[in-house]
């Protein structure tokens, strides 16, 4: 696993998170940078598995909260992340999203 920097955005600058960085906080990747480990970034420690595809089981998010839309692609995730079972989670985010696509087709 390797440790990078990540570039600060906006909000922790403002709530100054980035201050002292890396003390006490890093990220450390694969080779492939498709697993990471953040620790204390936002949260005392963040998973992060990405892969292409739409399998939501499987994946969430590409670049996690806050994050500006890149060529029309967004981060949806859900809000509740306590008190839910994975199952009903995952099944509130592809409910949510399967009604954002009809909507989409109706506009």
């Amino acid at each position: 696993m390797n440790s990078i920097q990540p570039r600060a955005l906006r909000f922790l600058q403002a709530a100054n998170a980035c201050r002292y960085w890396p003390t006490g906080r890093g990220i450390y990747h694969n080779n492939a940078k498709t697993f990471l480990v953040w620790v204390n970034e936002e949260d005392h420690l963040r998973i992060i598995s990405m892969q292409n595809g739409g399998n939501v089981g499987q994946i969430r998010g590409i670049h996690g909260e806050h994050s500006e839309s890149a060529d029309g692609v967004y981060d949806i995730s859900n809000k509740a992340r306590l008190g839910l079972t994975e199952f009903e989670a995952v099944k509130q985010m592809y409910d949510g999203v399967k009604h954002l696509i009809e909507l989409e087709k109706q506009a």
